[in-house]
Formats: structure tokens, sequence, C-alpha cells
């Protein structure tokens, strides 16, 4: 009987598999079903609480409901969970930028609660912000279940983000591109394999129990035969709708902060805006699928001015709810946006053509409106491509989609060159391309540079005592520090060197010395890039570390770029791991 043959991988990948990436990956698959489950169990609240809504939206108190539930979400999030961090994708990115990827562990289940009371009550968000800041929380937080090293929780984390996404809309491609593209910024096979997995093992528990294999089903589309004019006017229109949306949310931010300083009844008063408006127009409360999945079946209600105007109602709505806080997402608003828009561009060339000219039917405008609209608002043509393939079903379509997503992009990127969730990280100074120095920096702990070792002085001391004590010391600079552990300054040798040897000084204290020095002082929990930026004001290479008036130790120019150093080597073999 012949032996069987042992199966052997390639000895170069054999060496780019470590046993730690094996960890990371069955810590992938454990992501991807806790942010299936995540998605799921957030599908199932919001189908319950909007059953148990639709009762009570003919009354005219409806209207409040969806600024009861936005208010109750942010009272809940400041007053009870006391997170003041930002909502969803944004503050996971946030995260991978400046924390090295740590997320607090409450967010995987108060991010669901918050969208449930925002969006079940028929704020018009999306679900997905929510969901893919559940997910990022739970897969940052596995490192310490599977006892991964610090540096895979970003790898994690964005994983999360894939599964949620993966599950919420059954599209486990959109999940990983948009990991890859928009969370991390970035595209490495150590990243790419692990969200991979998360993407799928989510979308198998999805679709294992909700049956569905589609978000949904599109009409059978001639887009192929779609002409050129017909393009160039959805891109133009889908790239003003884009625009529209993301200044409008921004400018209800800010105007709405202004005039109320208090977050809750903020929101609240965005909510009741929001309900006012779903009374005249109903299919503006909520993510809106209902009008999307008629727009892309030719089911919507006829009419270019019902089209029109459902647009500005949509953005509008959308605007106060997520200007004025509500939690939620900007994805779903997107796509019903996008699927509108494109009906609105069909029925007014068909207007103008006397219906002689269009070669295409509503659902081929619909589908290439929501590529559009998506790929305008995040300026992420891929992610907006792949989605709407995905989740109609639609690939014969690509040719046309493709072209509309990339135009898009590049034209939105003219008129808003900072992305969507990218905008309000760059104005607070909390976003770092990938690779640049200050990520590197960004994602080293202050911490693991404090040097608590060096000799210290008591401020009674005298300037003789201190010369005799230097003698054992290799260090220039010499903190003073009272019986009670409070920083009181630091000598620097070779800049008080008159002093030091100036015989008059002899019998003074060292407390005299360094009385009233201006030498910063820095709180542990500082960014390492701010450290350096502070020593290059002050002409300081070393400078003490204080809490509450404590002395923790000292930080030194050197020992910080040896952990840079240190980092970027380590990132560097990761991407080059497999």
């Amino acid at each position: 009987m012949a032996t069987p043959k042992k199966l052997l991988l390639p000895a170069a990948l054999a060496e780019k598999i470590q046993p730690r990436n094996l960890a990371l990956w069955g810590a992938a698959v454990v992501c991807g079903l806790l942010a299936g489950l995540a998605a799921e169990a957030l599908n199932y609240a919001l189908a319950a609480s909007a059953g148990a809504l639709r009762p009570y939206r003919g009354y005219w108190w409806a209207m409040g409901l969806p600024a009861l539930g936005a208010a109750v979400a942010v009272l809940l999030k400041h007053y009870v969970f006391h997170q003041t961090e930002r909502e969803g994708i944004p503050r996971v990115i946030s995260s991978i930028c400046c924390k090295d990827g740590e997320l607090d562990p409450k967010s995987s289940v108060t991010d669901l609660l918050y969208c449930v009371l925002s969006l079940g009550s028929g704020g018009s968000v999306g679900p997905e912000g929510p969901v893919a800041g559940s997910g990022a929380a739970i897969g940052a937080n596995l490192i310490q279940v599977f006892r991964l090293p610090a540096n895979f929780r970003i790898t994690l984390a964005a994983s999360g983000v894939a599964g949620a996404i993966s599950a919420i809309f059954n599209a486990p491609s959109t999940g990983v591109i948009f990991a890859m593209e928009v969370i991390l910024g970035s595209w490495t096979p150590f990243h790419l394999v692990p969200i991979a997995i998360s993407a799928l093992s989510a979308a198998w528990l999805s679709r294992h129990i909700s049956g569905r294999s589609a978000a949904f089903q599109a009409a059978q589309s001639s887009l192929h035969n779609m002409d050129w004019l017909s393009v160039i006017a959805v891109i133009l229109f889908s790239v003003a709708v884009s625009v529209a949306l993301t200044r409008l949310i921004r400018h209800v931010g800010r105007y709405s902060e202004r005039l109320v300083g208090n977050a809750w009844i903020r929101a609240a008063a965005g909510g009741l805006l929001v309900g006012m408006i779903g009374m005249a127009m109903p299919m503006v409360l909520g993510e809106g699928y209902r009008p999307t999945i008629e727009a892309i079946n030719n089911n919507f209600p006829s009419g270019l001015g019902l089209a029109a105007l459902f647009v500005a109602a949509k953005i509008v709505a959308t605007s106060l709810s997520l200007g004025t806080g509500a939690p939620g997402g900007v994805f779903a608003p997107s796509l019903v946006l996008g699927s509108a828009s494109g009906l609105v561009c069909f029925r007014f060339l068909n207007f103008i053509t006397a219906g002689r000219y269009l070669p295409a039917d509503e659902t081929g405008f619909a589908l290439m409106g929501m590529a559009g609209v998506m790929s305008g608002v995040m300026q992420a043509p891929l992610t907006g491509l792949v989605l709407v393939l995905e989740i109609t079903a639609s690939h014969g379509a690509i040719f046309p989609l493709m072209v509309t997503v990339l135009a898009a992009a590049v034209i939105s990127h003219r008129l808003e060159p900072i992305p969507f969730y990218y905008k309000p990280l760059v104005d607070a100074g909390e976003y770092a391309p990938p690779k640049s120095d200050r990520r590197i920096l960004a994602h080293i702990r202050l911490t693991e540079a404090i040097d608590n070792s060096r000799l210290i002085v008591a401020p009674e001391d005298t300037v003789a005592e201190f010369l005799g004590r230097l003698k054992t010391s290799l260090n220039t600079n010499i903190p003073v520090v009272d019986a009670d552990g409070r920083y009181v300054g630091l000598i620097g040798v070779n800049r008080m060197r008159r002093k030091l040897l100036d015989p008059g000084w002899s019998g003074h204290t060292v407390g005299e010395l360094v009385k009233g020095q201006d030498i910063p002082l820095v709180d542990p929990a500082a960014q390492v890039s701010g450290v350096l930026e502070t020593m290059d004001e002050s002409k300081q290479t070393i400078l003490p570390v204080v809490r509450d008036g404590k002395y923790l130790g000292v930080v030194s120019r050197e020992d910080l770029l040896t952990l840079y150093r240190r980092r970027k080597v380590e990132d560097e073999s990761l991407e080059q791991s497999f």
C-alpha cells in the first residue's frame, strides 16, 4: 500500500505564515461570527420596533417619536454609559489613527442600543455606522481573549468592521473592501486575510439565520445599453446630491451646536423636525430601504416632481438627524438618495425627450445613482461599485457602474477634498495617513518611554551635596522631587553649569536652584507626537512626566525615537508576513 504524500506549502509561503498569524485568523473567525450576530440582532430589533410603532404613525403626535428616540439615545450615551467619543465609523478611524485601535468594549452593545432608539423611532439614518462600531469594538477587545500582541488590535478592529458590514448588507466583498479602502486605507496581505475571514464568517452566519442571498433583488435592467449622455447626467446629479448631503450635515452640526448647547435637547430638536417632515412624506423616515427596493424594481410612485421632492426631503431629514447628533450612519441614506437620484435623472430625460431617447429603464438609472452617490459621499469608488453589484446582484451592469463610481469620486474630491468620514477627524487633528510618521508615533504609548530609574534629589539638598551624588550618575538631567513624591524641578547640568560650579551657590539648596523654572510638564496619557513638538518648542531633550503633581519619571527624545524606529520595523515586518 502506497504511503500518502504530505501536503507541503511552498517554502517561501511557509516562512511567512507564522503561528501567531494562525491565532489571528482564528480570532478573525470568532470576530466575524460575533459581528454577524450583532448585525442580525440589530436587524431583528429594528424590525420589531418598526412593527410596534407602525400602528401609531398616523397620529399627529407620532411626529415626536424621532425626537424621543434621539433624545433618549443621547441621554443614555452621555449620562448613563458616560461615552463622549465620536459615533460609529469616524470613531473607529480615529482610534486606528491615534489610539492603536483601542475601543471601549461597552460600545459593542451600546452602539446597537443607540441605533435601535434613533433609527427604530424614525430617525433618517442608517444602521451600518453603529453596527460597524460595534463590530470594531468586538474585534479590538478580542486580543485579550486570544492573548495576541497589541499591534494586532488594529487588524481585528478592521475585521470587526468588515464582518459587521458584510452581515448587515449580506455583502462580504463589500465588507472586505470597505475595511481596507476606508478604515485602514492600505492593502496588505497581513490585514487582508483576517479581514476576509471575518467578512466570510459573518456573511455565512447572517445567511444561515436570515436565509437572504441578496439585500435588494433588482429587476432585470437594460443598463448595459446605457448611452454616454445618460451616464454623464446621472454622474453630475449624483455628485450634486452627495456634496449637498455632506455639506448640509456639516452645516447643521455646526449651527445646531451654536444654537443649542445641550446635546440631548439638540438631538430632540432635530428629531422633531424630522418627524414633521415625515408627517408630510413618510418615506423619509427610517433608513428608507422600501423606496430603494421600489426604485430598483420600477415600482416607485410615478412623477418627476415626487421623486425630486423625495430627494430634497431625504437630504434635509438625514442632515437634521446626523447633524444634530442622532446615532446612525450615512450608508443607507446614501443608497436611498442614490436610487431616487437615478429616478429623477431618468424621468427628467424622459420628460424632455418625450420618451423617445432613453435606451435603459428606471432600474438601470437607480442602480447608477446608488453607485454614484455612495462613491461621492465616501470617495471610495471600489466600495460603492462592489456594494451596489453585491446587494442587487446586478453584475451585468458593471461597466456603466464602474464609470459612474470613478467619475463621481473624482469630481466629488475636487469639490470636497476631504472625504465625509475623515473631515471631522482632520478638523480635530485626529487623522494621520497610513504609514505616516504621525500614525506610527500615535501607536506608541508614552508610558513605554518613561524612565523612572534616574537619580532624583530632594529640594532641601545643597548644591554641594548634589554635586557629590552626581559623581555616581551618568545622567545630566536630574529631577528634583520632594518627600511626598511631588515634582519640584529639573536640574540640567549642562545648562546650569555656571551656577553649579559657582562657590557662592554651594550652600544653597537645589530647590532654590530650580525655583521659577518654566520647563513643560508631560502627562502620561499625552500623544508622543505632541511631546516631540513640545520638546522642539521648549528646546528640551528631556521632559518630566507628572500627573496631579506627582513625579512619574522622565521621557527623552532619544528614547522616543528609538521606540519609533522599533515600531516602524515591527509594522513593516507584519505587512510582509502572511
